[in-house]
């Protein structure tokens, strides 16, 4: 995968994450009754070196002395990745409703501001261009 160039990149690959994203966390709340069911997450690739969905960022030495790339830690972008429970259920179940809820109104407001920015974008572009009979 490429490196995003323009805005609209970046946002469908944000859009891509966040589908990804509430399909998971559909499966957490699925599984809130499954024993010994651990809750899992997509991981956005914040922490790991990764800038955008399933990628890695490639890291090269330009002097002998300096440092070399180490390899990227973490699961990477869109990659499932498994919680640690905080509060287990008798049944050992990890999935916290009330959390999950929140991370799915989370992830929704996300996908939805960037879908409207990615649908402004488009509008600008007609206009630019000239077609866009609804600007607004």
């Amino acid at each position: 995968m490429t490196i995003p160039t323009t805005l609209l990149d970046v946002l469908a690959q944000r859009m891509a994450y966040g589908a990804a994203q509430d399909a998971q966390l559909a499966r957490n709340i699925a599984n809130a009754n499954t024993p010994h069911y651990v809750p899992a997450y997509v991981d956005d690739g914040a922490a790991d070196g990764t800038a955008e969905f399933g990628a890695v960022l490639a890291l090269t030495t330009t002097q002998p002395g300096h440092i070399g790339p180490q390899s990227p830690q973490g699961n990477g972008v869109g990659r499932t990745v498994r919680g640690t429970a905080t509060t287990l259920t008798p049944d050992g179940n990890g999935v916290s409703l009330t959390h999950e809820m929140f991370l799915k109104d989370q992830n929704a407001s996300t996908y939805q501001a960037a879908t409207s920015l990615y649908h402004k974008v488009i509008g600008w572009m007609k206009t630019a261009i000239g077609t866009n009979t609804s600007a607004g």
